[in-house]
C-alpha cells in the first residue's frame, strides 16, 4: 500500500503563492519605476524666490533719422571732437564682404577709447580689456533703416564684476551723447 502525502502539495501551493506574490510585487515595483519623472510644478521650498527685477539689455540700439553715410560720418566726427576720446580703428564689414565677392548691406564698426577711463577698469579686472576699447556698430537693415549699436556699459561692468560707479557713469554719459549727435536730424 502506498501512502501519498499531501504535504508536498501544501508546500507546492505555498510556494506558488509566494512566487505569485513575489511576481506581483516585482511587477508593481517595475511599473512604479516606469512612471514619469516630470519635475514638480512647484519650486522647492528652500529656493529663493526670483525677483521681477529686469537686467539691463546687452546692447543699446539707437535708430538714425539720417542715411548710413551721414550717420557714420557724424558719429566719427562726434568721437573726434569729444576730447580725450580717440578713434583707434575703423572696420568696414561691407567692403570686406565685397572683397570676398559677397554682398552685405552697409555695416561699419568704429573703435575708440579714452585710456583715462579704461585703464582704471582694467586695473580692477584685466579681463574687461576684451571689451575695450569701446566700439559702435553702424548698420543698415533690409528696410533701409540705419542704426547705431553699442555695448551697454552697465552690462559690461556687471559681467566683469566692476563696481566703480563713477567711471561707469562717465562712460555711460559719453556713450549716450555720441549716437544722439549722429542720429538726429
Amino acid at each position: 500500500m502506498t501512502i501519498v502525502s499531501k504535504a508536498p502539495r501544501v508546500c507546492d501551493n505555498l510556494n506558488m503563492k509566494y512566487i505569485w506574490i513575489t511576481a506581483l510585487l516585482l511587477g508593481a515595483l517595475f511599473l512604479a519605476s516606469c512612471q514619469s519623472t516630470q519635475p514638480s510644478v512647484e519650486p522647492p521650498k528652500n529656493q529663493p524666490e526670483t525677483t521681477s527685477e529686469k537686467k539691463p539689455e546687452r546692447y543699446v540700439k539707437v535708430k538714425s533719422e539720417n542715411s548710413f553715410d551721414e550717420t557714420y560720418s557724424r558719429l566719427k566726427k562726434s568721437i573726434e571732437e569729444k576730447k580725450p576720446l580717440k578713434v583707434i580703428a575703423e572696420l568696414d564689414h561691407s567692403a570686406n564682404a565685397k572683397n570676398a565677392e559677397l554682398e552685405l548691406r552697409p555695416t561699419k564698426i568704429i573703435m575708440f577709447g579714452n585710456p583715462k577711463l579704461g585703464t582704471p577698469l582694467m586695473n580692477i579686472n584685466p579681463e574687461i580689456g576684451i571689451d575695450l576699447p569701446q566700439k559702435m556698430l553702424v548698420y543698415e537693415n533690409e528696410k533701409g533703416e540705419v542704426f547705431v549699436l553699442y555695448n551697454n556699459p552697465s552690462v559690461l561692468t556687471e559681467s566683469h564684476d566692476v563696481s566703480n560707479k563713477e567711471v561707469v557713469t562717465k562712460i555711460a554719459g559719453a556713450l549716450q551723447s555720441l549716437p544722439k549727435a549722429a542720429t538726429a536730424k
